[in-house]
């Protein structure tokens, strides 16, 4: 996977645009640079370049002087899907969320495009490169973020630094952001197992997902390209987008979750030369219900990145995605 440099880190900080990039941050990245890790509640009150949101907590603060009770502005384009970090339904639904958010000249943003948006009491944060996300409570989050700042930190060239060794800490427990961490710190070190881990491994599934159907790899203006430069969807935002879709579903199909349902769902999904969606195709169903609620969220969430090929070329793009359900 490819290194994120200083240089794009400030780009992403000013456009809010990590959904759009196509190498996934890493777990300091987001952690060790980072202003202010807050749990907020969307106010409803935005515009097409930002929103509002009330701190009901905070669980990080790099001397910021924001506290509880606070109303912050924050900048994000809700004139698309994607660079935005989140549709600005949720802004009008004034959703809680666990929010990572720098200071840059003047303004509140989103670190990395990162939220959490807070479902069954718990927020999920997706830790791409480390192949791993965490889903907690505030509480956890809270209690976690506490012991991971205790452990490490960036010196004066930005490079991150751990209070232990990797012989100091073999063999002995540590919340899971810290182990996270350490491990990918000192490749395969061993940590004793627990049960009750907040952590689930993602990206796994996507080895397994059959290849596209009905493809159309001719040279003319109407083909079906299956392997593009700029993919409408990067593979890190589609776990985001995975974990949005499960919860539009239980949100919009009531009685799904009164059935004992537990699989994985793969569909395709056509993106036209303008990124938008002309197509949902079911590949492996496990309820047509599923089926219908994977339908309806495109409906919605419509626009896209326009796919690319070699120099910015538009084209017509087929791509496969999963959706793991009860799991």
């Amino acid at each position: 996977m490819k290194k994120y440099i200083l240089l794009l880190l400030i780009i992403t900080l000013r456009s809010v645009s990590s959904f759009a990039d196509e190498a996934p941050h890493k777990m300091e990245e987001l952690l060790l640079r980072t202003d202010l890790v807050v749990h907020i509640e969307l106010t409803g009150t935005y515009t097409d370049t930002n929103f509002r949101a009330r701190v009901l907590d905070v669980l990080h603060n790099n001397h910021t002087g924001i506290k509880t009770g606070d109303y912050l502005k924050i900048a994000n384009n809700f004139d698309d899907v994607c660079p935005a970090s989140f549709p600005r339904e949720y802004a009008k639904e004034k959703r809680e969320a666990l929010a990572f958010m720098s200071y840059w000249e003047g303004h509140w943003y989103l670190t990395l495009g990162e939220i959490g948006f807070i479902y069954k009491n718990k927020a999920r944060i997706q830790f791409y490169q480390e192949g791993c996300e965490y889903i907690g409570t505030i509480a956890e989050w809270k209690l976690d973020l506490a012991n991971y700042y205790e452990h490490f930190w960036l010196d004066k060239k930005g490079e991150i630094k751990a209070k232990y060794t990797r012989k100091s800490i073999e063999g002995k427990a540590y919340c899971n952001l810290v182990k996270i961490q350490y491990e990918s710190i000192y490749h395969g070190v061993n940590f004793p197992k627990d049960r009750n881990s907040n952590l689930e491994v993602i990206l796994e599934e996507l080895l397994e997902m059959p290849e596209p159907l009905e493809v159309n790899n001719r040279e003319d203006e109407e083909a079906i390209i299956t392997i593009v430069e700029i993919q409408p969807i990067p593979r890190d935002t589609a776990i985001f987008i995975m974990n949005d879709i499960v919860v539009y579903i239980r949100e919009n199909y009531p009685e799904i979750n009164d059935l004992d349902i537990e699989g994985i769902t793969y569909y395709s999904l056509l993106f036209e030369k303008d990124g938008t969606i002309s197509e949902v195709k079911m590949l492996r169903s496990i309820h047509p219900k599923i089926d219908e609620g994977i339908k309806a969220y495109y409906q919605i969430h419509n626009q896209w990145t326009p796919p690319q090929v070699y120099k910015g070329k538009t084209v017509r793009h087929k791509g496969n995605f999963f959706l793991k359900f009860g799991m």
